[in-house]
């Protein structure tokens, strides 16, 4: 019985795990950034668009989520670990992004400042849908036990996905606290279509780019 109940365990956690799954190219018509996209099984999209040829750690993300889920995270070493965290929530008709790291599972990941969030056009909330729609300096490179983890370099790279219908404490903070995950999993993204000129990139985010928040 114990063995049966083992198995049953690896097989619930094999489901949460989505490898593989293939990336399409998006190009938004409303702020003209491109992106490589990937979408799971519960309709949230995870989008990344870089630079060519960064030396600075730069990405933008969207993350477009239905109504239902409450917060929803991206993971950009591809674990919930030792790397940093992409994690938003709607607030009223706005939307917020926390940066976040873990160094143990089970615990609410503390707050990161090694990473620097820019909001962009795109972000808010409609009748169905909320997106995040940021620049991020600091996303895809990291330094790990005194050597520099860099995930923007290849083809592809290993992405984590986490979210949950549970809202957070206080969504009007950046430093809220909240549940753990209900669902997560992981995903093979493309980079390679993610690509694009350091002046393409560049123009993106300077046409895009929101007011400062007060």
């Amino acid at each position: 019985m114990i063995g049966l109940l083992k198995r049953a365990a690896a097989l619930s956690a094999l489901a949460n795990i989505v490898v593989g799954q293939n990336s399409t190219r998006y190009c938004e018509e409303l702020t003209g950034i491109c992106y490589s996209s990937y979408v799971n099984s519960d309709g949230i999209y995870y989008r990344v668009a870089l630079p060519n040829n960064s030396t600075t750690s730069d990405a933008i993300l969207e993350i477009v989520s239905p109504v239902k889920y409450n917060w929803a995270g991206l993971a950009w070493g591809g674990h919930m670990t030792a790397d940093p965290l992409t994690v938003a929530w709607p607030n009223g008709t706005g939307v917020v992004v926390s940066s976040r790291a873990a160094s143990i599972y089970g615990v609410v990941p503390n707050t990161y400042d090694g990473a620097e969030y820019t909001y962009l056009k795109g972000t808010g909330v409609n009748s169905t849908h909320w997106t995040l729609t940021v620049r991020c300096k600091g996303c895809t490179r990291w330094t790990l036990f005194d050597s520099e983890i860099a995930v923007d370099g290849g083809n592809d790279t290993s992405l984590a996905f986490a979210y949950s219908s549970v809202p957070v404490d206080n969504p009007a903070s950046n430093t809220s606290s909240f549940h753990m995950h209900e669902v997560h999993g992981s995903w093979v993204h493309n980079l390679t279509m993610a690509k694009t000129s350091n002046s393409e990139y560049d123009g993106w985010v300077t046409s895009n780019t929101l007011p400062a928040l007060k």
